[in-house]
């Protein structure tokens, strides 16, 4: 049975085999190219994707200023705005192995609520999910605080849950996992 470990992305696809496989983006397929500010170049080219070791993750742009699917970062930046400069990072500043270090961004548009505009990892063969690790972006982070022009501030009863589905070869479900990225639905939600 192989198992892997995927560090900070959102969807996985699962099934079987033996050894063990972390997602390790310092060493992808096609080189990851990152700009100043540590992102990825690519975040707006149409038909750009990431693949590292057994793993492809999807990414789509329409435009020069939208995406969909994941991009790569290794943005330590926090601005605390709840504002599209906090769009690129993560709140613990970098990946797996640190601050600084590669980790991956995923970004759906609920508008669309589509599956070719959802966050999704394919591999090359079957394998069982052992786990991953997930962090809300800087955006999210201080938009649940704040509130921005397209979100309210979190108040009582609000809540933020990612939903990752299993999907075997032939596009059937075989699991969900759901867990709470934010949740204010106790009484007193401090």
């Amino acid at each position: 049975m192989r198992i892997m470990l995927l560090a900070l992305a959102v969807c996985l696809y699962g099934t079987v085999s033996a050894e063990v496989i972390v997602l390790d983006l310092s060493k992808p397929i096609e080189a990851i190219e990152y700009n100043e500010k540590g992102v990825w170049t690519d975040v707006y080219k149409d038909g750009s994707i990431i693949r590292s070791q057994e793993f492809t993750f999807s990414h789509v742009s329409s435009s020069p200023t939208y995406y969909n699917g994941f991009f790569a970062s290794q943005s330590s930046t926090i601005f605390e705005s709840a504002r599209s400069n906090d769009q690129w990072g993560c709140m613990a500043r970098g990946g797996y192995a640190g601050e600084g270090s590669p980790y991956l961004v995923a970004y759906w548009d609920s508008e669309l609520l589509s599956v070719e505009n959802s966050c999704q990892v394919t591999m090359s063969s079957p394998y069982y999910a052992a786990g991953f690790y997930v962090c809300n972006s800087p955006y999210t982070y201080y938009a649940i605080q704040k509130g921005n022009i397209l979100a309210k501030k979190f108040e009582q009863g609000d809540w933020l849950k990612l939903i990752a589905h299993g999907v075997d070869a032939s596009g059937t479900e075989t699991g969900t996992v759901e867990y709470f990225l934010a949740d204010y639905r106790a009484e007193k939600p401090e």
